[in-house]
């Protein structure tokens, strides 16, 4: 029978410098999409040293941004927070609870037992 070597780490989340998961990605991406947008307003024919200070400015801005994300939701909270804005405050109803539920029935197939 074959053996296959098995690697205790596989099943868990990337993490670089304190950033996990989902939070690294988009440090990743948006350091990306800056030097890439960057690049293209070379391009175009903008200063460079106009364009080096921005793409400091777009890094610094998006691992900034990943960070504080990561710090404020943790490592599960960025994906709670849209339930936690449709989640209803309070429920209304305009029916009072004796005529929803005929507590009466209720009664009598509890001591029908």
């Amino acid at each position: 029978m074959k053996e296959f070597i098995i690697f205790k780490g596989v099943d868990h989340e990337i993490e670089f410098k304190g950033l996990r998961g989902k939070y690294f990605y988009l440090g990743a991406i948006g350091g990306v999409g800056s030097i890439f947008s960057c690049l293209i307003l070379v391009i175009i024919g903008i200063p460079s040293i106009v364009v080096f200070l921005l793409l400091l400015l777009l890094l610094s801005a998006t691992i900034s941004a990943a960070f504080h994300l990561s710090k404020k939701y943790g490592r599960w909270g960025m994906e709670k927070q849209p339930v936690q804005e449709r989640k209803p405050h309070f429920i209304h109803q305009k029916m009072p609870f004796h005529k929803i539920v005929p507590v009466k029935a209720v009664l009598k197939l509890a001591t029908k037992k």
